[in-house]
């Protein structure tokens, strides 16, 4: 469990109420990682939700052919990741590698799901986030594809 006070420093949670803040902090918690550690891997199933706290990861596309892996986006503090947590099919799109070692907060995500659903300005506030992170990568992910031509 995480404190309210350590929600409150990220915009995704900004609007919620104090009963839905508790209630995500008592679902969430703060985990380390070093250098070089996978996260989650491309296509493992999405339970969670993260927002970086310190360091730097890698979203690397896992290309079975001769292009090889890719990585089309560098997270650092303040960043969300780990949409596929909360848009059906619930599947990762990348790979999370850690580029610098970091601390990252770790949410439940069906629980996330759930205060969604009974929390409205929560819900539309993070899958707003959700969609500017997934046109961030879609317009990276076209980039490495100009650069391959």
């Amino acid at each position: 469990m995480v404190s309210i006070e350590v929600l409150r420093r990220y915009p995704y949670f900004a609007g919620a109420s104090p009963l839905t803040l508790r209630d995500i902090a008592e679902v969430s918690d703060i985990r380390e990682y070093a250098r070089g550690d996978v996260l989650f891997q491309q296509h493992d199933p999405g339970d969670c939700l993260y927002v970086v706290i310190e360091g730097e990861i890698d979203m690397v596309a896992v290309f079975r052919d001769t292009v090889g892996d890719r990585a089309v986006d560098t997270l650092v503090a303040g960043d969300m990741f780990g949409w596929a947590a909360m848009v059906p099919p619930y599947e990762r799109a990348f790979t999370a590698q850690w580029k610098k070692p970091g601390k990252v907060l770790v949410i439940d995500a069906p629980r996330v799901r759930e205060l969604c659903d009974r929390d409205p300005v929560l819900g539309h506030r993070l899958m707003a986030q959700i969609a500017a992170v997934l046109a961030r990568r879609l317009t990276a992910a076209l980039m490495q594809l100009a650069a391959l031509s």
